[in-house]
């Protein structure tokens, strides 16, 4: 195998969101020789997209690794991030919220990483769900501004999704009959999807793991 010819082939297969592709080229030439970290994060969303979420969660679960022992605290949280994701969609919340838990404990003691931002989005997620939008609103204001800072363009994607729905909530509650408006078609979709889940599709529309940033400065 010409490793370098294929990595570009399975490279611009990623570009041009050939995921099928990609995947098969980059799983190909891992089993060859191990993958770098940045083209196992282009293999994770690539099997996120054609819908093999585990084998995703056990490839982000390298990355992570490999990020931590490198040092990258930063690029270490938002593939924490990705897996809280990742196994919060598939319903093992205990997990999704462990693996949280696990990047908090890298920045204890640091002040200067503004992927940090990457953590307070299931505060805000949570905050929201109880009730508390006044609280889920300045949460996700906070990771905004740390995503801004860092280029991290889905901390601010997802944190003004939740900045939204935080609004819209707070709006209802204080409209009268507003709130029973909105709560019905809410429930309808409870209806089909249990509320963690259907919290997690609401705030993480369309967005998978993939090299999606710009250095901190």
């Amino acid at each position: 195998m010409d490793v370098g010819a294929e990595l570009e082939r399975a490279r611009q297969a990623h570009r041009r969101r050939r995921w099928m592709e990609a995947v098969d080229t980059f799983a190909g030439i891992d089993e060859a020789s191990p993958l770098d970290v940045e083209d196992l994060e282009r293999l994770a969303e690539a099997l996120d997209l054609v819908g093999r979420g585990d084998d995703a969660i056990t490839v982000l679960q390298r990355v992570y690794a490999a990020r931590v022992d490198a040092g990258d605290v930063g690029a270490a949280l938002r593939d924490a991030f990705w897996l809280y994701r990742a196994l919060a969609f598939n319903a093992e919340f205990a997990q999704a919220a462990g693996w949280i838990a696990r990047a908090a404990r890298l920045t204890e003691g640091r002040s200067d990483c503004a992927q940090q931002g990457y953590l307070l989005l299931p505060e805000a997620e949570r905050e929201l769900r109880d009730g508390d939008y006044r609280a889920g609103f300045a949460t996700a204001g906070r990771a905004a501004a740390l995503g801004t800072r860092c280029g991290e363009r889905d901390v601010v994607t997802i944190a003004a999704h939740l900045q939204g729905r935080a609004d819209q909530r707070g709006s209802d509650r204080r409209r009268p009959g507003a709130a029973r408006r909105g709560d019905a078609g809410h429930q309808r979709r409870r209806d089909v999807l249990p509320g963690d889940r259907l919290d997690l599709l609401q705030d993480y529309p369309n967005l998978s793991p993939g090299v999606r940033r710009a250095p901190c400065s």
